[in-house]
């Protein structure tokens, strides 16, 4: 499948994250390396905060070239413009922004739908919990944003649709187990069973993208520093979750 311009801006931005983030870690482990090794000489810890140094700027450097090895390509086309029903969509969802009670309205309709969609199965939990999640980045959709923050929500948007779609395939295994042969039993069992993990995890990881999305959107990502490398951590994680779960689909060559 080809690369949308919004993926490949999401890409760049990993890879520039990447780098800020192993220049930070080797010049820590150099400095610590700096300052120790006068003190007791040339030691097995020494040679340790060293090659953890050499190692984190090698990191850097592959991170940064890749970056400008990326940016030097041309970006994909921008989608094309939305048509009629998708811009009334988009006006239904600004609505609902801005009128709270209705937004309350139409989300406990949604949540009983997807009670009704999931009761019984093992998908009930984990969705339950993805919802709460998803009304937490709504909420902080409706404020102020920085660059960061807004990253985070693009990766957000793609992991509830990878755990959407992966909710539904368990959903379809558990169903096909309930008329299935002997045969076919420890297949579909085995099947779920490997399902139901994943959604779990993924769950967890969208909650912690949430979770610190949420506190980077609330302390200000742009200066908290703390609370930045928390958020791409959280977003980079997200990120290769739903890749992961993308390249499972894919048909082998």
């Amino acid at each position: 499948m080809a690369e949308t311009r919004e993926q490949r801006l999401r890409r760049l931005g990993r890879l520039r994250r990447a780098f800020r983030r192993w220049v930070v870690l080797g010049a820590g482990l150099t400095g610590a390396a700096a300052v120790l090794t006068p003190y007791a000489g040339i030691g097995l810890p020494d040679a340790a905060w060293a090659a953890g140094a050499g190692v984190s700027v090698a990191l850097a450097v592959f991170r940064w070239r890749d970056y400008h090895a990326l940016a030097a390509e041309p970006l994909p086309p921008e989608r094309p413009q939305v048509g009629a029903g998708e811009a009334v969509r988009q006006a239904m969802r600004a609505a609902l922004t801005a009128n709270p009670l209705a937004r309350a309205a139409v989300d406990e309709v949604g949540r009983r739908a997807e009670r009704r969609k999931y009761g019984g199965t093992a998908a009930a939990a984990p969705m339950a919990r993805l919802g709460t999640a998803v009304r937490t980045l709504d909420d902080v959709r409706a404020g102020t944003r920085s660059e960061y923050v807004d990253e985070a929500l693009a990766e957000a948007a793609d992991g509830e649709r990878a755990l959407r779609d992966l909710a539904h395939r368990l959903l379809t295994v558990e169903k096909a187990s309930r008329f299935a042969g002997p045969d076919a039993a420890p297949t579909l069992a085995a099947a779920k069973q490997t399902l139901s993990g994943q959604l779990a995890d993924g769950v967890s990881t969208y909650e912690r993208l949430a979770a610190a999305t949420a506190a980077a959107a609330a302390s200000g990502a742009g200066t908290d520093t703390g609370a930045q490398y928390r958020l791409t951590e959280a977003a980079d994680r997200m990120a290769a979750f739903a890749a992961g779960l993308a390249e499972l689909r894919e048909p082998a060559s």
